[in-house]
C-alpha cells in the first residue's frame, strides 16, 4: 500500500504541475484575445484555478489517512480531475490552436 500511495501522490503532483502549465498557457492566449472573449476567459480560468486548488487541498489531506480513507480521497481527486479536464477542454476550444 505504501508504494501505491507514493505512486499515487507522485501522479497527483504531476497532475498539479500539468494543470499549472495549462492555466498559464490559457492566460497567455487570453491576453491576445478580444475584450469580450478575455472577460469570458478570465472567469473560466478562475474556475480552473479553483479546481486546481481543491485538488491540491485533497492531496494535502492524504497524509496519515487510512487505506479506506485514502481510497475515498483518490476517487474524489479523480472526480476533480475530470471536472478540470472538461472545463479545460471547453476553455481551450475557444482558441484556434
Amino acid at each position: 500500500m505504501a508504494t501505491t500511495r507514493k505512486q499515487d501522490l507522485k501522479r497527483m503532483v504531476a497532475t498539479l504541475e500539468t494543470w499549472t502549465g495549462q492555466i498559464a498557457d490559457l492566460r497567455a492566449k487570453a491576453h491576445t484575445a478580444g475584450a469580450e472573449q478575455r472577460l469570458v476567459m478570465s472567469g473560466q480560468i478562475a474556475a480552473l484555478r479553483q479546481r486546481r486548488r481543491a485538488y491540491e487541498v485533497q492531496m494535502a489531506d492524504t497524509s496519515g489517512a487510512s487505506a479506506a480513507v485514502f481510497r475515498d480521497m483518490q476517487l474524489a481527486a479523480a472526480r476533480k480531475a475530470e471536472e478540470f479536464r472538461k472545463l479545460y477542454v471547453q476553455t481551450a476550444s475557444r482558441f484556434a490552436c
